[in-house]
């Protein structure tokens, strides 16, 4: 009668599978410090003049911002990308925070895009804008943490318009010491993560 013996585990097997697991923790651990150690950490004094402001929807600060560089004459129109399909210039500019006292003068001056569900779909709605008014400069407005990825998405799609990037800071967004606030670790997690997946799609061209 035969005995059945049992199968050990292949050690070397399991000790390169460890060895290739960490050395992944650690590569994404890197980047991440990077990532989070490259972002805008104050505001742009650029005094250039571009042909166009546009604006990235989802975070706080952004419309305030775009609203403020518009009034100071960096440009002759402004594009919110990513606006609800409900949502109104008004109701907008009613939820926002301090605007200048001319801003009924200045709205005529802002465009709506409805189109754009996510940051990729903000780079096509904004080229769509960008081509219509034969622009060749803007200025992008976004969070300093969203920042890379929206520079990668406009500058892939409109690889020949030069982009001045315009961050701004929300307030409970601590980019010193950020391990430490658990909504700043979160979001850098979670933007991080967005952003290297995108550049390993663009790399497979999907």
């Amino acid at each position: 009668m035969q005995t059945k013996t049992k199968k050990t585990p292949n050690v070397k097997l399991l000790r390169m599978c460890f060895l290739v697991f960490t050395a992944i923790i650690g590569l994404w651990i890197f980047g991440l410090v990077k990532y989070v150690d490259n972002l805008p950490k104050e505001k742009n004094n650029d005094q250039s003049v571009t042909d166009g402001i546009v604006i990235f929807t989802g975070g706080a600060m952004r419309l305030e911002a775009g609203i403020e560089l518009l009034n100071n004459k960096k440009s002759e129109r402004l594009f919110v990308s990513g606006v609800g399909m409900r949502t109104s210039l008004d109701v907008m500019l009613i939820l926002s925070g301090k605007l200048p006292d001319n801003i009924l003068e200045l709205k005529d001056k802002i465009d709506l895009g409805y189109e754009a569900k996510n940051t990729r779909g903000n780079a096509v709605e904004v080229a769509k804008w960008v081509r219509e008014n034969d622009y060749k400069t803007i200025r992008l407005v976004t969070a300093s943490y969203h920042m890379p990825r929206s520079y990668f998405e406009l500058s892939s799609e409109m690889p020949d318009i030069e982009i001045i990037q315009n961050p701004v800071f929300p307030e409970y967004i601590k980019l010193e010491s950020w391990w430490k606030s658990g909504i700043t670790k979160r979001i850098m997690v979670s933007e991080y993560n967005k952003y290297i997946a995108r550049r390993a799609s663009s790399l497979l061209g999907i």
